[in-house]
């Protein structure tokens, strides 16, 4: 049991690495425990038992973007449910993609420039430039123009 202290109880708490999205989607999927029905094997040669697999059986999501949140979506039943649920995911994101315009390239002011070069560590996880590959990351919903560029800062490539 977690004691009255806040140390023992499990909270996030690296706010500063948190980026803002202008949509989410929140997925639920569902599934059916379907037991093998095989012999099991000699426990003596194995130490893995499968005894059942997940079997899709319905799911539902509901984006939530800048004017709220959607209808949600629930789909369920039938041998291609995941190949429709994938399907809709991608209707989704071209909707999202055709509501939200055009995506910009990277514009670095002089400055952005200079602090990519002396950059050491990534902006997002702090670690260290020599264990990653070094990528300039920007802003692809706002346009960089003269003096005000859409460039983040220098992140890790993973």
């Amino acid at each position: 049991m977690p004691k009255d202290d806040d140390e023992s109880i499990m909270k996030f708490r690296e706010f500063q690495k948190q980026m803002w999205h202008d949509y989410v989607i929140y997925a639920d999927l569902e599934s059916i425990l379907e037991p093998y029905l095989t012999a099991l094997p000699d426990p003596e040669q194995s130490s893995t038992t499968r005894r059942s697999r997940h079997v899709p059986c319905g799911y539902c999501y509901v984006v939530k973007g800048p004017n709220g949140y959607q209808e949600p979506v629930l789909e369920h039943g039938g041998d291609d449910l995941m190949l429709r649920f994938l399907r809709r995911l991608q209707d989704e994101v071209a909707n999202i993609q055709r509501q939200r315009g055009p995506s910009y390239p990277l514009h670095m002011t002089e400055e952005d420039v200079a602090a990519f070069a002396a950059a050491t560590v990534c902006y997002l996880c702090n670690q260290d430039f020599e264990k990653s590959v070094k990528c300039r990351d920007h802003d692809h919903g706002v346009e960089g123009v003269g003096s005000r560029g859409n460039y983040l800062g220098a992140a890790c490539q993973k």
